[in-house]
Parts: C-alpha cells; structure tokens; sequence
C-alpha cells in the first residue's frame, strides 16, 4: 500500500486518529518484513541484565517516570497477562459454578464420559503435590484426602487462601527449585 492506494475515507481516520501517512507506511514495511526474532540464551537475573533499584534512587527514579508517562512516553508495563482465571476455569466450575455441589464419584463419572472440566479436576487433585504452591497450600489445608476438592479449590482460589484466581500469573508460584518455590516474576 501506498500513499496513492489510501481511499479519501481512510485518509479521514488517519487524520482523525492523528496518524500520518508516512507512520501507516512504516507500520506496512514492518508486516512486509518483519523484524527476526530473538533467540534467548538465558534469563535475566541480577547483574546480569536486572540491575536492582536501591532505596536511595527510587525518589528519582519515580520522578524519572511520572516526567515520562506526563510526555506520553511511558504508559504502563504489564509483564503477565492479567489474572489466572482463564488458567483455573476448568477448577472454577467445580469451585463456584454449576458443580460445587458435585461429589467425587460424580466428577470420576463425568470425566469418564469425557467431560474435560472433570478430567482437569481429577489430574489437579492427582498431581497436587507437584504443583510449586503445594507448599503454601498444605499449610492452608494440611492433608488432602482423595476427592476432597472443594476446601483445596477454595484454599487455592479464594482471597482467605491464595487468591490464586484474581492474582496475576506472574505472582503465581510456577517454578519449584531444591531451596524453594518461585514466581515467574522472581
């Protein structure tokens, strides 16, 4: 696309939308060859990429900041997608939707009819003690007895546990390490 190939009407929404032509076309070439991906080595950790913040910079470092998001220069930075509640749906139907009531049988039931909420449910409670928040979770619950997973998911889910669900994915503890749990933001 070029200038000429604009229509009167999309010159209109670009004027409207503050965008020139010359930014539509930079934006095109980057589509027509876009820009190679990076291969990663490692993650960053500190001092090696993170450079930690001491307590005597933050003040101008938040001044640094403000000046920049006041000129449009910095907006915000989201390093996970939001809550977990698209990654605990399948446990959120047995925790507060239609099947709280169930009981064990009925979830074994349904995930041999090939229910996938039910075969999720199943495989959790199976592999609890795998997850890296097993830990917090057990001095929430203490023992688990097989298909008790109603006080788990609420221990998992809920704000007076975890509050796994409304947390963002990068505070969730993913990554189980000898010394200790951590989260992606860790």
């Amino acid at each position: 696309m070029s200038h000429a190939d604009l229509t009167d009407s999309d010159r209109e929404q670009l004027s409207a939308l503050a965008i020139s032509t010359d930014e539509i076309e930079r934006q095109l070439a980057l589509f027509r060859k876009p820009r190679r991906f990076m291969r990663l080595v490692r993650p960053c950790t500190v001092g090696d990429g993170i450079r930690r913040i001491r307590e005597d910079e933050a003040d101008e470092l938040l001044a640094h900041h403000r000046e920049a998001a006041a000129q449009g220069r910095f907006s915000k930075f989201v390093p996970a997608s939001g809550a977990a509640t698209r990654m605990f749906r399948d446990l959120l139907v047995y925790q507060k939707g239609s099947r709280r009531d169930a009981d064990w049988s009925s979830v074994v039931e349904q995930a041999r009819e090939g229910d996938s909420s039910a075969r999720t449910l199943i495989t959790f409670m199976d592999e609890l003690q795998r997850f890296a928040f097993w830990g917090d979770l057990h001095a929430i619950t203490g023992p688990v007895q097989t298909g008790d997973f109603l006080p788990v998911l609420d221990a998992l889910l809920e704000p007076r546990g975890l509050g796994y669900e409304k947390l963002p994915k990068g505070l969730l503890k993913f990554h189980s390490y000898p010394d200790r749990a951590r989260t992606p933001f860790e």
